[in-house]
């Protein structure tokens, strides 16, 4: 999505699969007449912050590995470009996607027990998920592109390498495959899987601390635009007029890609401090009626004090039973429940923001962010990736027919 001529391109490409799409899920709906729309029932996992993180390394990290590894083998390109690197990338998709989810799912169940069914991949209720994937891209879709639209008549963008490898007709047949594969196939799962799966699964149960280093990451990651810019020619250091006017370009998107990760940021704030500072002030008693705030249940001191000099364990093991029952309490409390969903909300923000943030070329940022909180709440509400992929596939092929069909046309 280039300009507003692709958009309206990209529209028609959304038409021309949302018809087809619409009717495969009209179909599977008669056929099974599933529910849409259970509750969501808020499951948990157990990995932690540090999985996030070591998740984070692989999937960055495994692709230009197996690239360096196997560079020059075969059909594979020797030249340390970017349009060599992103060749590359293209034909090695297909092995690093499946290297890729069997490093982190060994990996996480090795180190917190998770399975794939914990971070989403179940195939649990598969029609309805299907369906539902399927609506989100035919109504969500068109919206996207509008907004899109409208940001393309304020500022310009630069094409990624490699939409202009593709424009400019260098792509074989084999070659648009495997960019279909990266589009429809690739992405959608690796993206859902970590930013839906495993960061937003994270989100719902991470400490201020892992909000604080969400926020930074966003300020962090929404700041590269605007570095990138400064460290290159400053735009009264261009000699050429066009020159000068990309630099302009460059510092307005940097400007705005980190402006939109400040709003964000701080709006994502203020909800974390919203569902933490009750916790951080009362403690646990929050969640408790008022006349029952303080009465935290003890062992009697003669009782404990006897127990203690008798056998210290088994004073240890009755008051963590009396501790466990206090838990127990707190969760039947509508309290614990509301904050569960407001934590479970934040996760969808904070997840879409990350998302947002890291397809950085404005205004890309904008309607991403939007796309993301649809495949979040789609998470969110089916407890599964399945939906969240398929809409993100169909929504990649949309801007693939597009390029497509651009390559094909180039006169238009």
């Amino acid at each position: 999505m280039d300009n507003p001529e692709s958009v309206t391109i990209q529209a028609a490409s959304h038409a021309a699969i949302a018809v087809p799409a619409l009717l495969i899920a009209g179909i599977l709906w008669l056929w099974r007449r599933p529910r849409l729309l259970p509750l969501p029932q808020l499951r948990t996992g157990t990995w932690t912050g540090r999985d996030v993180f070591l998740a984070y390394l692989v999937m960055n990290l495994m692709p230009p590995l197996i690239s360096m590894l196997l560079r020059g083998s075969g059909p594979l390109p020797d030249g340390d470009n970017p349009e060599d690197l992103g060749r590359r990338l293209l034909w090695l998709a297909p092995a690093i996607l499946p290297a890729i989810l069997a490093a982190n799912f060994l990996l996480m169940h090795w180190i917190a027990s998770t399975r794939p069914a914990d971070i989403g991949f179940s195939f649990v209720r598969i029609v309805p998920h299907a369906i539902l994937g399927i609506l989100g891209f035919a109504i969500a879709t068109p919206l996207l592109l509008g907004l899109y639209l409208a940001l393309l008549q304020v500022w310009t963008t630069e094409p990624h390498f490699l939409e202009k490898i593709a424009l400019e007709r260098t792509l074989n047949t084999i070659e648009w495959g495997l960019l279909w594969f990266q589009a429809a196939v690739f992405a959608p799962i690796i993206e859902e899987w970590f930013f839906r799966g495993v960061l937003q699964g994270w989100l719902r149960r991470a400490s201020p601390l892992g909000h604080a280093l969400v926020l930074m990451s966003t300020f962090l990651v929404g700041a590269i635009p605007l570095m990138n810019h400064l460290s290159k020619t400053n735009a009264k250091e261009a000699k050429d007029v066009e020159a000068q006017v990309k630099a302009a370009n460059d510092l307005d998107a940097g400007l705005a890609t980190l402006t939109f990760a400040a709003v964000l940021g701080c709006i994502y704030g203020v909800g974390a401090v919203r569902s933490w500072q009750p916790l951080i002030r009362e403690g646990l008693d929050w969640f408790l009626p008022l006349e029952a705030k303080g009465k935290r249940p003890a062992i009697p001191e003669a009782e404990a004090s006897e127990a203690m000099d008798d056998d210290d364990d088994v004073a240890a093991e009755e008051q963590e039973k009396l501790d466990d029952e206090r838990m127990e309490e707190i969760i039947r409390q509508p309290k614990w429940r509301a904050w569960q969903e407001s934590l479970a909300r934040l996760s969808v923000f904070g997840s879409a923001m990350l998302f947002a943030m890291f397809h950085m070329t404005w205004p890309a940022p904008v309607p991403i962010f939007l796309l993301g909180v649809v495949l979040g709440w789609l998470r969110l509400r089916t407890n599964n990736l399945w939906p969240g992929i398929l809409m993100h596939s169909l929504f990649n092929q949309v801007a693939f027919v597009a390029l497509l069909w651009g390559a094909l046309n180039p006169s238009k």
